[in-house]
């Protein structure tokens, strides 16, 4: 695991992360890259309870501006999309409740990304979605 070097990111990613890292101040927030992710994810975003925010990237994909760009806009999303869904349960609603969040910070993150300016192939992003539904338990 090594964090990644800003200095190579594209602009729009740079951007993406210092207004990200805005956003978040006063809590942390760490790019890194590594070497894995579980179930062949290009980038994954995790808060731990230091208020320590971190975006793991695969190495495969660090110069990704899909992926990394992504995952920044889920932290900067935060302030845009209301939280509608609190799963404290393993139960039929809360797996709904979890999708429709899902659904709307994806379909937010999408727009986002193409008023930005970033290229984005909707074809490719749903490759393997029926195989991902229902992962993460």
């Amino acid at each position: 695991m090594r964090t990644i070097d800003e200095d190579k990111c594209s602009f729009i990613i740079k951007q993406l992360i210092a207004e990200a890292r805005e956003f978040l101040h006063p809590m942390s927030l760490f790019v890194l890259e590594v070497d894995n992710l579980p179930l062949g994810v290009a980038a994954q975003t995790s808060m731990e309870i230091n208020d320590k925010w971190t975006i793991y990237i695969n190495s495969d994909n660090h110069d990704n501006n899909y992926a990394l760009s992504h995952e920044l806009l889920h932290v900067i999303g935060k302030k845009a999309i209301p939280s509608y869904v609190m799963v404290l349960s393993n139960d039929d609603i809360s797996m709904i409740g979890a999708e429709l969040q899902g659904y709307l910070e994806h379909n937010w993150i999408l727009v986002e990304q193409r008023r930005r300016g970033l290229e984005v192939d909707e074809h490719k992003l749903w490759d393997g979605i029926t195989e991902s539904i229902g992962q993460d338990k």
